[in-house]
């Protein structure tokens, strides 16, 4: 991995910008000034030693690339490359940056200039990073830090499926949407499935089998246990490193998986005070205090650091097993297994690989992950859920795969053990906070983690989830509601949204509201013009949704995040709907009931405030007619007037129920005043 940075239309100094990356490559250094700006490059060298930026037929290219494809590229368009990077320049200006993007396998981050445009682009997954600024002039670089140190406010990370066009005349960004869809289910077996999934696994780790020294940042898990097992099969010397607190379950299960292989093992073995010293590096680094962040963050950080030391360029990672085969818990409970898969993917940019590309590369290390081979992820992708769900297990196929390899069963049927648990250090953080994670966290980086809209519909799940948000140092920059003509609205909210109003005085956050006929799919396009409005006055990076279960909402909010470049927090999905109903009133929330729609509910439901004993009460409705009990189903609507955050509660004070049949009813002319939370009625 290298570092890149670009400059344009703009005074600034590029040696500043990359000299704070100049850990993710010490084997050369360049910038090349252009008529416009400048570019930059430091390299990590690992497909040939060529210095950066590169120029051609008068264009230039810097690039953070891995492409495994080069050689066959360059015979079938008849291009004379030295190594990738050549490669994808001769490419760029032989047919273009759109052509030249579907036919790249690997992952890249690049800036290509020409002399009127400049392109930037990364792999669809986001395996590479690239952030940028458009506020003074067009900013470019690997990290983010290395813009903000020229006091820009207003970076953002490229969304992984979005290209960037830069006007140098018109000084213009246009976004260009790429397309990753879903691949439909195939109709394979169980046989098939494993051997297939073996084969493209093999592949993907010859591919990234580099002429330098390697690792395996190794658990003892299925995932890094099949990545071992496969390379001591292609005869390739590695080492593999598990970290953890003395005594802790990944470094015991690690020492126990390594003899049964007889795979070569170092134990990194870290203190508390290790762990305190780190952490005031990590959190800097990774510009975020999201507490499995930082959890997973020490792992890779202390492998990756032992790693170097013992003179490996690459480390090896099981990162993507789980987003594609159903590895968590939660998938054992989705409807669409394969759909909360394809989710997962969109969101591991935001997730996992910012915080594992900056922290190897501080150490001079590169990660490469076999799992998310371009291969595999589509064929895994189209593998029917009942080969990764099986018997209400999780991660099936992989678990086959596994036991083909004569991995023993005491290992391949492990259950999953999060990096941030099994190593121990989720636990240490635990013990160090006065108040939450999260707040002890926030010492290292002061700073919000994002900026986000949060999409309220008045509603508990909404309000509920943008508190579990802003409890984790996320900035809740504006709300976002959306007014429907059409009370009947698959897609969103209708009761008394025009309350919302009052519920941000309460929380002292502002409100972006537009409105929308309701009809269905087009209500999508005003919820674009919704969040794009959001984008332009308070320039979010992300989206709360409220969802619960709900994929008909989910999936539409993510598709239009996509098309906005929004990242998508969806904290409660999944959760189990008793004790989160629960947890509501335990944290203090006042909850109405605003509109029933299902058997079991009557009129009498409509203003009533909720209680602990309604909570036990729509349990037992869940087990009589199969209602949900969070109201998930739309049995249920409701409007919060009182919440952790808020400043001050709203109290109603009248209303009329209008009803349309035994078991539907909804609140109509509801008046709702604000109160002082100390108020004396």
């Amino acid at each position: 991995m290298c570092a890149i940075l670009g400059l344009f239309n703009t005074h600034f100094d590029i040696v500043r910008g990359l000299e704070l990356m100049r850990a993710r490559g010490n084997d050369g250094s360049d910038t090349k000034p252009l008529s416009y700006g400048s570019v930059g490059h430091t390299l990590h060298a690992l497909v040939g030693h060529i210095s950066q930026p590169l120029v051609r037929e008068g264009n230039v290219l810097v690039a953070n690339c891995e492409i495994y494809n080069w050689q066959e590229l360059a015979q079938e368009y008849n291009l004379s490359a030295q190594n990738d990077a050549d490669l994808l320049l001769r490419l760029l200006n032989t047919v273009g940056v759109k052509k030249t993007l579907p036919l790249l396998d690997g992952v890249f981050a690049f800036i290509y200039a020409t002399p009127s445009q400049v392109w930037v682009a990364r792999d669809l997954l986001g395996i590479k990073p690239v952030w940028y600024s458009a506020e003074n002039g067009f900013c470019v670089a690997s990290e983010k830090r290395a813009l903000e140190v020229y006091n820009l406010n207003t970076v953002f990370e490229l969304h992984p499926r979005h290209l960037l066009e830069y006007s140098v005349e018109k000084n213009e960004l246009t976004r260009h949407v790429q397309s990753f869809v879903l691949p439909p289910e195939q109709e394979v077996s169980r046989a098939d499935a494993l051997i297939r999934v073996r084969e493209l696994l093999q592949i993907a780790i010859r591919k990234r089998v580099a002429n330098a020294k390697m690792g395996v940042l190794f658990s003892g898990g299925l995932d890094s246990l099949i990545i071992a097992y496969l390379l001591a099969r292609e005869n390739v010397p590695f080492t593999c490193y598990v970290v953890g607190m003395k005594g802790s379950k990944d470094i015991l299960h690690a020492k126990r998986a390594a003899k049964a292989r007889g795979l070569s093992l170092v134990s990194v073995e870290v203190s508390e005070d290790d762990i305190k010293t780190a952490l005031t590096k990590i959190i800097p680094l990774i510009q975020d205090t999201n507490v499995v962040k930082a959890g997973v963050g020490l792992v890779t950080y202390f492998a990756s650091k032992r790693a170097h030391e013992d003179g490996c360029k690459v480390l090896f990672s099981g990162l993507g097993a789980d987003e594609l085969f159903a590895g968590y818990a939660r998938h054992t409970r989705a409807k669409k297994v394969n759909l909360d898969c394809y989710s997962d993917l969109l969101k591991l940019f935001e997730k996992n690989t910012y915080r594992d590309d900056v922290l190897s590369m501080h150490n001079t290390t590169e990660l490469r992950f076999p799992f998310l081979d371009k291969a595999l992820v589509q064929y895994a992708l189209s593998l029917p859920s009942a080969l990764k769900i099986r018997d209400g297990k999780n991660k099936q196929v992989l678990r086959d795969v596994s036991r083909a390899l004569g991995i023993a069963e005491e290992f391949s049927e492990e259950k999953k053990r999060a990096a941030q648990y099994g190593s121990g250090f989720d636990v240490f953080i635990a013990k160090q906070s006065t108040k939450t994670k999260s707040h002890y966290l926030k010492q290292f980086y002061p700073r919000p983690n994002a900026r986000l809209a949060a999409l309220v519909s008045g509603g508990k799940d909404s309000i509920a989830a943008l508190h579990l948000m802003y409890n984790q140092n996320y900035e809740i920059t504006c709300l976002a509601t959306l007014e429907s003509e059409n009370k009947d609205s698959f897609m969103f909210h209708t009761p008394n949204t025009h309350l919302v109003q009052l519920q941000a005085c309460a929380l002292g956050i502002p409100l972006v509201v537009a409105t929308t006929k309701g009809e269905k799919e087009k209500e999508l396009l005003d919820l674009k013009l919704l969040l794009e409005k959001a984008q332009k006055q308070y320039a979010i990076e992300g989206v709360i949704t409220g969802a619960l279960y709900s994929n008909y909402q989910r999936t539409r909010i993510e598709a239009v995040c996509e098309e906005l470049g929004l990242k998508v927090f969806s904290p409660l999905w999944h959760v189990n709907q008793y004790d989160y109903m629960k947890s509501l009133f335990k944290q203090g929330y006042a909850i109405t009931i605003s509109s029933v729609a299902a058997e079991g509910f009557d009129k009498n439901w409509i203003g009533k405030i909720l209680t602990r004993a309604d909570v036990e009460k729509l349990k037992t409705l869940q087990q009589r007619v199969g209602v949900n009990v969070a109201g998930e189903g739309g049995e249920y609507e409701s409007l919060v007037l009182d919440a952790p955050l808020f400043k001050t509660k709203l109290v109603l004070k009248e209303f009329k129920t209008e009803s349309s049949g035994q078991y539907a009813h909804r609140m109509v002319h509801a008046r709702v005043v604000s109160e002082d939370k100390h108020h004396l009625s």
